[in-house]
C-alpha cells in the first residue's frame, strides 16, 4: 500500500514536471517566433518608413538583396541611400504622423500573418505579402527576408523580392480525413 502510494506520488511529480518543461519549451518558442516578427516588422517598416537607421539596428551588414534573380551586396552607405530612396518613393518619408500610425498599423497586420520558418537554430525566413492578389487570376506579391540571431538578437542578412507576382496556387479539393 505504501510502496502504491510512493509511486503513484512519484507519477504525479514526474507528471507536473513533463508538463512544466513542456509549458516553458512552448512559451520560448512562441519569444522566439515574436523576436523574429519583430525584427522583421522593424526592418521592413523602417524600409517603408525612410527611417534608414532603424533599418540598419537590424542589418547585418553586408547585407544581401537578391531582386528579380540579381543579387547585390548592400553596405551601411548603399542601405542607407537606398531607403532614403524608397521613403521618398513611398511618399511616407514627409507624412503626417498620422499617415505614419496608419502605415504602421497596416504593416502589422501583414506581419502578423507573415509566415516564419525556422531553418535552425540560429536562421530563419520570414515570407510576407507585399501586394495582395486584385483578383482570382494573379497572384500575391510577396517578399522573404532572411535573419540570423548572433548575441541574442535577429538581425536581416537578406531581403528577396520579385517585382512580377507569384501565380495563383490552384484550389485542390479538400481531401478527406481518414
Amino acid at each position: 500500500m505504501i510502496l502504491d502510494r510512493r509511486l503513484l506520488v512519484g507519477s504525479v511529480a514526474l507528471l507536473l514536471a513533463a508538463g512544466t518543461w513542456a509549458y516553458r519549451q512552448a512559451q520560448d518558442a512562441v519569444q522566439e517566433e515574436q523576436s523574429i516578427r519583430r525584427a522583421a516588422f522593424s526592418y521592413y517598416s523602417s524600409t517603408i518608413l525612410g527611417d534608414a537607421e532603424g533599418c540598419l539596428k537590424v542589418a547585418r551588414l553586408p547585407m544581401i538583396a537578391i531582386r528579380d534573380g540579381k543579387i547585390t551586396n548592400h553596405s551601411a552607405d548603399v542601405l542607407r541611400t537606398l531607403v532614403r530612396q524608397i521613403g521618398n518613393r513611398a511618399g511616407v518619408a514627409g507624412a503626417s504622423e498620422e499617415v505614419r500610425k496608419q502605415v504602421v498599423g497596416n504593416m502589422l497586420r501583414v506581419f502578423d500573418d507573415a509566415e516564419i520558418r525556422l531553418l535552425g537554430a540560429k536562421t530563419a525566413t520570414v515570407v510576407f505579402t507585399v501586394k495582395p492578389s486584385p483578383s482570382k487570376d494573379v497572384g500575391e506579391l510577396l517578399a522573404e527576408l532572411v535573419l540570423t540571431k548572433a548575441d541574442g538578437e535577429w538581425r536581416v542578412i537578406a531581403e528577396i523580392t520579385d517585382s512580377s507576382p507569384a501565380p495563383p496556387m490552384p484550389q485542390l479539393p479538400e481531401t478527406p480525413s481518414r
